[in-house]
C-alpha cells in the first residue's frame, strides 16, 4: 500500500530539528497513517510493530528535506510516497 505524505507549513513552523519524533516529516507520517508512530531519520521512517521498529526507505526529497531542515536552512511544502508493503529487511 502506497501512501501520500504531505508535509505543510504548519508540520515546517511546529517540527523540530534533529528530533526524530518530532520532526516536520514525523508529523506528517503520523497524520497519514493514524494509529502509528513514526521515527524519521535521514535514511529511514520506522514505527514500532510487536515490540520491535519496521524501517522502510526514505525517498531522495525527504532525505535532502530532512538534512535542510536539521541544518537549519530553509523548506518548503511538500509530498511523497512510501511504500507500505516494503519495509527493509534486518
Amino acid at each position: 500500500m502506497r501512501v501520500k505524505v504531505e508535509v505543510t507549513a504548519e508540520d515546517i513552523a511546529s517540527g523540530d530539528p534533529q528530533e526524530c519524533s518530532s520532526c516536520p516529516i514525523a508529523r506528517a507520517m503520523n497524520r497519514a497513517t493514524p494509529g502509528r508512530k513514526w521515527l524519521v531519520d535521514d535514511r529511514f521512517a520506522g514505527y514500532h510493530v510487536c515490540g520491535r521498529i519496521t524501517d522502510f526507505p526514505m525517498p531522495d526529497s525527504a532525505r535532502e528535506f530532512i538534512s535542510r531542515f536539521d541544518r537549519g536552512a530553509a523548506v518548503e511544502p511538500f509530498a511523497f510516497e512510501i511504500d507500505l508493503d516494503a519495509p527493509v529487511q534486518p
